[in-house]
């Protein structure tokens, strides 16, 4: 609501017609400092992850790895399908978030400060089973809090990668959010953590007769 009379005044104030509107949200610590209140999380947080594993991977050493930050997946997965062609990776991520069941009247399995997700099935993608249990191996080894997600409605990037080329072993890795798609949502930093430790410690581990125990 703008406040004006009619379309002369709103013209007035240099508003066009397909103008993008823009809510007027600023990122917040809450009272429990671990819990985060921002803009547009879905998909930055994922964003996050990657530059802190990034930092963490300055002077160890990995596998090789790409990184991107794909864009246009609500509309179909489009970023992730030439990210894909360009990497061509052969072990592959994608980091996403995922809805929280912890407010009232919600009934999702995860929860916010649970752990990382590992994502079982979406309306995109059965995940690979033996990448599944390899990561809730590492997660149990290192003591990496983890916790599950199905949803039948929704997907997420790897809807498109795993199908590319032959075929890419692949699975998606979740931070659980509450209020997605609105103009505030809310994660928790320990959760954030959980995965950048995951990752971590996959691509300073990773080897072949690792990759082929997971293919198997």
């Amino acid at each position: 609501d703008l406040g004006v009379d009619d379309k002369k005044e709103a013209e007035a104030l240099g508003i066009r017609i397909g103008d993008m509107v823009v809510p007027d949200t600023n990122f917040r610590v809450m009272n429990n400092p671990n819990y985060l209140a921002g803009k547009a999380f879905d998909n930055r947080a994922s964003c996050a992850v990657g530059l802190y594993v990034l930092e963490r991977l300055k002077g160890k050493k990995h596998v090789p790895l790409s990184f991107a930050c794909t864009v246009q997946e609500e509309p179909g997965l489009r970023g992730a399908r030439t990210s894909t062609d360009l990497m061509h990776p052969e072990l592959a991520f994608a980091i996403d978030t995922t809805l929280a069941g912890d407010t009232p009247a919600n009934t999702n399995s995860c929860k916010l400060g649970g752990g990382v997700v590992i994502s079982m099935l979406d309306s995109n993608t059965v995940y690979h089973r033996g990448l599944i249990r390899y990561v809730e191996k590492v997660c149990k080894e290192q003591g990496i809090p983890y916790q599950y997600a199905v949803f039948n409605g929704g997907g997420t990037d790897s809807g498109n990668i795993h199908k590319s080329f032959e075929g890419i072993v692949n699975m998606t890795l979740s931070i659980p959010i509450r209020y997605m798609h609105t103009n505030q949502s809310i994660i928790h930093k320990q959760d954030l953590e959980a995965c950048v430790d995951l990752l971590t410690y996959i691509l300073c581990t990773m080897d072949q007769q690792t990759f082929d125990m997971i293919c198997a």
